[in-house]
């Protein structure tokens, strides 16, 4: 009855969201910073840069931009339910539990979850953190610049698909 109700008086998703997590409006700029990087590198171990990362949280294109605050306060919430203050002060581990937890729900927060796990895997993956468009992690030095060295990569069968033809040109 509420979700009809809700329905007819033209309330969207992002307008339910915050009905059901209302403490989301209570966090401060700083408080969904720090939740967001520990989300970060707790998907992305050793993430460089997680401060940059998280710029595309808040990226409207993106469409994560206004479940930013709502995914941190499901974040605490689930870290109180597990007796810790907040996400923040838990330990990796249980970190990783939360949002493994949180993955698993279903629902509105099951989408956030996946939503949010998928859009900091792109972001840091794909070198959109960094201003060169490279991701040393994976050995990825970033497009052709026009220097004086070689054009290529030094492995491209890293990165690239296996030729078609052994000359490289159509039969």
């Amino acid at each position: 009855m509420v979700m009809l109700g809700l329905a007819a008086t033209g309330c969207g998703r992002p307008t339910l969201a915050r009905m059901l997590y209302p403490e989301a409006a209570e966090l401060t700029g700083d408080a969904v910073e720090r939740s967001l990087q520990a989300f970060v590198l707790t998907v992305v171990p050793g993430a460089e840069q997680p401060g940059r990362i998280i710029r595309a949280f808040a990226d409207p294109a993106l469409k994560l931009a206004p479940y930013r605050r709502i995914l941190v306060a499901d974040l605490d919430r689930r870290a109180h339910s597990s007796g810790s203050p907040s996400f923040e002060q838990q330990s990796a581990e249980q970190r990783t539990g939360t949002i493994q937890d949180g993955l698993a729900s279903g629902g509105i927060a099951g989408k956030l979850y996946n939503g949010a796990v998928f859009l900091t895997q792109v972001v840091y993956y794909s070198g959109l953190w960094n201003s060169a468009a490279a991701c040393p992690s994976i050995g990825f030095n970033g497009p052709y610049r026009g220097d004086d060295g070689p054009v290529g990569y030094p492995e491209p069968e890293t990165f690239l698909p296996p030729a078609l033809t052994r000359d490289g040109n159509p039969e």
